[in-house]
């Protein structure tokens, strides 16, 4: 789809809004990348939506030439904890994690409207950064409550394990762009914490 032609069919505010986020990427001196732009806001409210409010996601992807990349865990891992500041605020991190989210799906999304990607891998990519936003949360959650309460123990002394365990079509690696995910949070045995404050599980 580029900008003229079968662009054109549209209607007027859809068209004008897929422009209006394209254009703020100023990607004018890139037509194929501005056409692929185009059609990917003009079918995703939320790409167009990112394309506005934050610019930089895409500066980002597009200076990195990831764009057209797959995802991959151990990177991705590697880049978001790599960019945690000392003493990160929890609304700090909870940006930072919103801002991750949109990137890898956006990500996602672009590859989906270019033709890079097969259905086999949005599924698994969905699934991958549905994933990793459950696992940097549950880390950072663990974290936070370990500082205010201490370690969690079973009735012996020893540490309780904790896990988070994805159901449905998260846990079979098949989520989709309008798909929920069902979790179960369980831990290894009854106990309480060891901290000044303790906190029985």
């Amino acid at each position: 789809m580029s900008d003229s032609g079968n662009f054109e069919i549209l209607p007027a505010d859809l068209a004008a809004g897929a422009r209006q986020a394209a254009d703020s990427l100023s990607l004018e001196d890139q037509s194929d990348q501005h056409a692929i732009a185009l059609r990917v806001f003009a079918c995703s409210d939320y790409a167009a939506g990112i394309g506005r409010r934050y610019p930089e996601v895409f500066a980002e992807l597009f200076s990195t030439g990831r764009l057209n990349e797959p995802l991959d865990d151990a990177t991705l891992t590697a880049e978001f904890h790599s960019a945690a500041p000392d003493d990160e605020s929890e609304p700090a991190f909870m940006r930072r994690l919103r801002l991750f989210r949109h990137r890898e799906l956006v990500r996602i999304i672009w590859r989906d409207m270019a033709s890079t990607s097969t259905a086999e891998e949005v599924l698994r990519d969905l699934s991958l950064v549905a994933d990793l936003c459950i696992r940097f949360a549950a880390e950072r959650s663990m974290t936070e409550f370990a500082n205010r309460y201490g370690q969690p123990l079973d009735e012996l002394g020893n540490p309780a394990g904790f896990v988070v365990v994805a159901m449905g079509k998260l846990g079979g690696h098949e989520l989709n762009f309008s798909s929920d995910i069902d979790l179960i949070f369980l831990y290894s045995a009854a106990g309480q914490t060891d901290g000044p404050v303790s906190y029985t599980h």
